[in-house]
């Protein structure tokens, strides 16, 4: 009976570890699929209501230029970026900062980069005012003081940035940045402290170049990202 038992009893765990690694199985199978099939269809419709309502308070619309940094992931437009786009400006979408790419890079397959350009094909053939520049804004050469809001999401508080790569993006968003403009930073909110520490003392890169503000302008969330839009105290 003992001997009955045990055979019993290891089936069952073998069954078990059978089960368990065929849900693994299914499970990256399904990541791998959706890595090789790219982005899913855009829906331009998603917008953040409060970003929305920021960008067009500041009067942003098809007068404006607006500035996101970090294009290049391969993902649908994110919420902010739809706002902008929403709004009616001329959105010109720079690449994140070296170090951040070649992480990006080094995780994914090149090919899944390619995928933003399909984005700004549909975005243009409906009739927005869309760029991509493949470049780092510091290499970009965008002219002086022609963007009315510029947006970087997860960039200053990337873990792998340093203070040496912030302080030349800061002070490239500075020439960039009309006079009174809008810098909106966020970070992921779902993420432990460290996150928004590095977020708080990506703020010193912006000081140091020469950006001041009085008070925060507006705050608040937006898909997984605590987002914070600083009104820039004009600068002569």
């Amino acid at each position: 009976m003992l001997n009955i038992d045990i055979g019993i009893g290891g089936a069952a765990a073998g069954l078990a570890t059978a089960v368990c690694a065929a849900l693994a199985f299914i499970f990256v199978r399904g990541i791998w699929r959706g890595l090789r099939a790219g982005p899913g269809p855009m829906d331009f419709n998603t917008v953040s209501p409060a970003l929305a309502d920021l960008f067009r308070k500041r009067g942003i619309g098809p007068a404006s230029t607006a500035v996101s940094i970090g294009a290049g992931y391969p993902a649908n437009l994110s919420e902010w970026e739809q706002s902008l786009v929403a709004c009616g400006a001329k959105v010109l979408f720079v690449s994140p900062p070296d170090i951040i790419l070649s992480r990006l890079l080094a995780r994914l397959p090149e090919r899944l980069l390619l995928k933003w350009e399909p984005f700004i094909g549909k975005l243009r053939a409906e009739g927005k005012n869309v760029s991509r520049i493949p470049l780092r804004l510091e290499r970009a050469e965008l002219p002086e003081k022609c963007a009315a809001v510029i947006v970087a999401m997860s960039v200053f508080s990337d873990p792998n940035l340093g203070y040496k790569d912030k302080l030349p993006l800061a002070r490239e968003m500075k020439r960039v940045l009309k006079p009174g403009g809008l810098i909106v930073l966020g970070y992921f909110s779902g993420r432990t402290d460290p996150e928004k520490k590095r977020h708080e003392r990506g703020l010193m890169a912006l000081r140091d170049a020469g950006l001041s503000w009085k008070k925060e302008y507006a705050s608040g969330e937006s898909g997984r990202y605590a987002w914070t839009a600083f009104e820039i105290n004009p600068v002569t």
